[in-house]
């Protein structure tokens, strides 16, 4: 399929999904065990190090998904339509999931649950550190009515200059001050980072690529990851681990997002099998789900959990926190009611 539209299911959407949720899985496996210096400079940690720069694409391939799917949908948006189509989708599992968390969080730490604590961490940060992705995601979808209109019939070119004026501010110029010094434009941009994305992945997804185009991608998504992986190394020590370069809208999570954004969209075509496309599209189904319960997942199993190999604790962590997760949201999907109120 040539297009991304909203009357047309496309395959490499749902792989796509699928790799990003495995991704954010992954990296929330091997994060804690990446920022601990006393690991710094082992094989172990070098693994790590590779692991966590690649799977640092997942949250952006959410992005670049939502940004093809939403701005490329030929279905006229109005104001009343999107609100009551989109938006309740995510905020009420959002909300419900909030409440688990809290629930399970207060009786973890044996501490008196209230509503008015509850309603203060869920109008701040929500109650765990992952749901920032989904307040993230839920500004940039207030933005959509907004910017489609301009995006729907810009050109190439100003797509690019478009992305290029987002870039600028919010991820080349902390480049710049890493290697320089802080003095160009310091001041946070963590929506308009986030933004970038929902503009690379309408520009990617909405024409085909030439042979060329494809290989410049694919050599900035190697080089990009060279970047964090290198970067990464030489700026940490055995005190502290440097996390400038796995940034989500740093210079290497766009190019490494970028380049399996356009590899799966090309490796998608030669997937025949119906049977690997339903998969694909029931396992991106379950997708929203698995990201918002798999960090209550992994507290439960892992919480309380002392690593004695690092290999055997990420492999542990990463392959039960996914089948666990996916198993229950499926469990779940099955269930009209609660499907509708919690995925």
């Amino acid at each position: 399929m040539s297009a991304a539209n909203g009357k047309t299911h496309l395959l490499y959407m749902d792989i796509l999904r699928t790799i990003a949720i495995l991704m954010v899985l992954m990296l929330h496996s091997v994060s804690d065990l990446f920022v601990e210096p006393a690991l710094y400079g082992t094989p172990a940690w070098q693994v790590l190090n590779i692991l966590n720069t690649v799977s640092r694409a997942g949250v952006p391939l959410f992005f670049m998904i939502s940004g093809c799917l939403i701005i490329s949908d030929e279905r006229p948006l109005t104001l009343s339509a999107f609100f009551s189509r989109r938006i309740p989708k995510i905020i009420i599992p959002f909300f419900i999931w909030n409440i688990v968390y809290y629930i399970y969080s207060a009786n973890k730490a044996q501490s008196y649950a209230s509503v008015g604590d509850f309603f203060f961490g869920f109008a701040s940060m929500g109650i765990s550190y992952h749901f920032w992705f989904v307040y993230t995601m839920l500004f940039i979808y207030l933005l959509v009515p907004i910017i489609k209109p301009f995006m729907v019939r810009a050109t190439d070119s100003h797509l690019i200059y478009a992305l290029l004026v987002i870039l600028f501010p919010a991820t080349l110029c902390p480049l710049i001050n890493k290697f320089y010094g802080d003095w160009l434009l310091r001041f946070d941009l963590v929506i308009l980072g986030y933004a970038g994305y929902v503009v690379l992945g309408y520009l990617l997804g909405r024409s085909e690529l030439s042979v060329k185009s494809r290989l410049i991608v694919y050599a900035s998504g190697v080089g990009g990851a060279l970047l964090s992986v290198i970067g990464t190394n030489f700026f940490s020590s055995t005190k502290l681990i440097d996390t400038f370069f796995n940034g989500g809208y740093s210079l290497p999570a766009y190019c490494v997002s970028a380049a399996v954004f356009v590899l799966v969209r090309e490796l998608s075509k030669r997937v025949t099998s119906r049977r690997a496309a339903r998969l694909f599209y029931s396992l991106a189904s379950l997708s929203y789900g698995v990201y918002l319960i798999h960090v209550l997942v992994m507290r439960i199993f892992f919480e309380d959990y002392t690593p004695v190999h690092v290999g055997l604790t990420v492999t542990l962590e990463f392959v039960i926190t996914t089948l666990v997760s996916f198993g229950v949201v499926f469990v779940l999907s099955k269930i009209p009611v609660v499907k509708k109120i919690l995925l």
